[in-house]
């Protein structure tokens, strides 16, 4: 028998075969019926965990370095543009600085000689 594509990976959007028992299993949500692969399925969790607060930028940084990104460009656009935005480099912000000119007057004594 041959396998049906059935569903769509929420992360790089591939189709993939989801089998009956995953896909019926209501006591908790199988990661098959998210994901295609468990690569897909850790990046769709540390997003999640980022998304809904749980996670700060630095952390979720991290563990995204700890996953497989080879394919980031292959990935669904709204997942490219966060983890594109999250593995870039922290914006630096430039203070305006005032610059003070002190005058500093040097006196300088006269020799008559």
């Amino acid at each position: 028998m041959s396998e049906y594509l059935n569903a769509t990976c929420a992360i790089c959007g591939t189709k993939y075969h989801i089998c009956n028992d995953c896909q019926n299993t209501r006591a908790f949500t199988p990661w098959r019926t998210i994901a295609d692969s468990i690569n897909c399925y850790k990046i769709y969790l540390i997003l999640r965990d980022y998304t809904n607060g749980n996670s700060d930028a630095a952390t979720t940084k991290e563990q995204l370095l700890m996953c497989d990104l080879s394919d980031v460009e292959t990935f669904q656009d709204n997942i490219k543009v966060a983890i594109e935005k999250l593995m870039a480099p922290p914006k630096i912000r430039k203070k305006a600085v005032k610059k003070v000119e002190s005058e500093s007057k040097i006196e300088v004594e006269k020799n008559d000689e």
